[in-house]
């Protein structure tokens, strides 16, 4: 993991990431790309401009302005002291938010996205989303939302839960990876619901046989019965002192989204604890 990007709005919601991507980056050995995306209709048509702004025909003086603002945020964080020995990288876009992430995701090899929310629930949930679900729905990277601010981010009880769907490799490395750099034990976790019921004998077993196919590191198997997967997930994480919850995530959208739900972007929304999502292949 060498790349990790956190978008910002400069919202209080965004810094939270902040000291998440620094003890990412410091034990990663990684650099921190900023990215701060401008939805503007005062702007004739989308394009990439610098941290520094110049002058533009297509930019207005209310754009100017605006970029001028944003961009003193910009380096507020990003030439902190908080990052003191990390090399990092400042962008403005101007364009549509899910997009260009999407877009600078891939142009620049983005390994990890770290991203603060403050979730959503009832009919915000249903109707709108929040901006974490939706990028961890969309984008085409590992994607670590974090709700709650911290002095520092050293995970040593990491929750896995899974169904043990084919799949699952490029969740599985970077679980490896985190768990790997900071001497964490991994608990994979299986939930038994009532539409969806294994023994436990047979849900150890296959629980067992997953870590091994996967190469699984510092893990122990946990089989639990409970009404639902997020109810059994949250549950289990709260009564083991789970720090950091990982899964895999189908990447659903749309209708298909609203009809068979998501567990993962269902724990997004609803943890309090920081969620790591990786799309299963």
């Amino acid at each position: 993991m060498k790349k990790i990007l956190v978008p910002t709005d400069f919202s209080e919601e965004a810094d939270k990431a902040l000291v998440y991507a620094r003890d990412l980056a410091l034990k990663m050995e990684a650099e921190i790309y900023f990215l701060h995306v401008m939805e503007s209709a005062n702007v004739m048509g989308s394009g990439l401009f610098p941290a520094e702004p110049g002058v533009d025909s297509e930019m207005d003086l209310f754009t100017l302005k605006l970029m001028e603002v944003r961009t003193k945020e910009m380096k507020k964080r990003a030439l902190s002291s908080l990052y003191i020995g990390i090399t990092t990288h400042m962008k403005i876009i101007v364009g549509s938010v899910f997009a260009e992430v999407k877009n600078f995701i891939l142009d620049n090899n983005i390994d990890l996205v770290v991203m603060g929310s403050k979730g959503s629930s009832g009919l915000e949930e249903i109707f709108v989303g929040s901006n974490a679900e939706r990028l961890v729905r969309q984008v085409p990277a590992p994607v670590l939302v974090v709700k709650n601010e911290a002095e520092t981010f050293g995970p040593i009880n990491i929750l896995y839960p899974t169904d043990c769907s084919a799949g699952a490799e490029e969740s599985v490395a970077i679980l490896n990876q985190f768990s790997a750099a900071f001497e964490a034990e991994v608990k994979v976790l299986h939930i038994n619901t009532p539409s969806n019921f294994y023994s436990t004998s047979s849900s150890t077993k296959m629980l067992k046989d997953f870590v091994e196919e996967l190469g699984i590191k510092r893990a122990t198997v946990h089989s639990i019965n409970d009404l639902s997967e997020e109810e059994g997930i949250l549950s289990f994480a709260t009564e083991n002192q789970v720090d950091l919850i990982v899964m895999a995530s189908r990447g659903r959208t749309g209708v298909s989204r609203l009809v068979t739900g998501s567990v993962a972007t269902d724990i997004v929304n609803h943890s309090k604890l920081p969620v790591l999502v990786s799309k299963l292949k």
